[in-house]
C-alpha cells in the first residue's frame, strides 16, 4: 500500500513481473512518473533504446535467414 498526496494505492509485483508497456502503465503514477523521469534523465538522446531495438532486429533478421536455409 502507498499513500500519495492523500490517496492511497494498492499494488503486487510478484516474481514474475516484466517491465512490459502494460506492467508500466498498470503502476500507479507517482510510480510511472518516476520511471519516465528515470529514463529521460538516463538516456535523453534515446541511444540505448535505439541500440537495443536494433539488437533485436539484428536478432530477429539473423533467425529469419538461418531458418531459410540460405546459410
Amino acid at each position: 500500500m502507498e499513500q500519495h498526496r492523500g490517496r492511497t494505492f494498492v499494488f503486487e509485483l510478484n516474481e514474475d513481473w516484466l517491465p512490459t508497456p502494460e506492467n508500466i502503465n498498470a503502476l500507479p503514477e507517482p510510480l510511472r512518473q518516476y520511471i519516465h523521469q528515470l529514463e529521460t534523465l538516463s538516456d535523453p538522446a534515446r541511444l540505448v533504446w535505439q541500440n537495443m531495438a536494433l539488437k533485436d532486429q539484428l536478432e530477429a533478421l539473423l533467425k529469419k535467414f538461418v531458418s531459410s536455409g540460405l546459410v
